[in-house]
């Protein structure tokens, strides 16, 4: 199982670096206020569309908080993405390299993008959005970000009622 996730990790970093220069500074990396990401592949459960819609989400409430943007870019582009976003099969739950900006999603988990008010959220289907908030929120928090120790939803996950969308607050001490 490690092996696989090793594996994994090792594809996306080996097609995803391309020529990045090694010395590269990690600190100076994630004190950027603009950050490219890629998605390197998509879930198998939920469309691109709606993947793409779930991680645009999750970056507008984080540009809503803190005094970032983020752009999409893509794997041939000149320059590697600050943030590679990839589903891969048997990793457990959620996985990042976060010095690397890879963030790996388990693609045997079932993802299902909830249309908001309309539907009852189910155990059995992990919620898209809530899952790209997360990682990006832990991706960001590991680097050390200023200010996204301070990121938190405003509310719990699981309603058994109608869906909710998931919104990031920022509370300071």
């Amino acid at each position: 199982m490690l092996y696989r996730i090793f594996l994994a990790l090792f594809f996306v970093s080996f097609f995803a670096i391309d020529a990045a220069p090694l010395s590269t500074n990690n600190t100076e990396k994630w004190s950027k206020s603009k950050f490219t990401y890629d998605i390197l592949r998509y879930p198998k459960s939920v469309s691109r569309k709606e993947t793409l819609d779930a991680f645009g989400y999750a970056f507008i409430q984080i540009s809503a908080l803190l005094p970032i943007k983020f752009e999409q870019v893509f794997m041939f582009s000149s320059e590697p993405a600050d943030i590679r976003i990839v589903y891969a099969k048997n990793i457990s739950n959620i996985q990042s390299n976060s010095a690397a900006g890879i963030i790996a999603f388990d693609d045997n988990k079932m993802f299902k993008y909830y249309e908001i008010g309309e539907e009852t959220m189910f155990v059995t289907y992990k919620d898209i959005t809530w899952a790209a908030m997360y990682a990006l929120r832990k991706l960001l928090q590991e680097n050390k970000v200023k200010d996204a120790e301070f990121i938190q939803f405003d509310q719990p996950l699981y309603s058994f009622t109608h869906y909710v969308q998931p919104k990031f607050i920022l509370k300071k001490p």
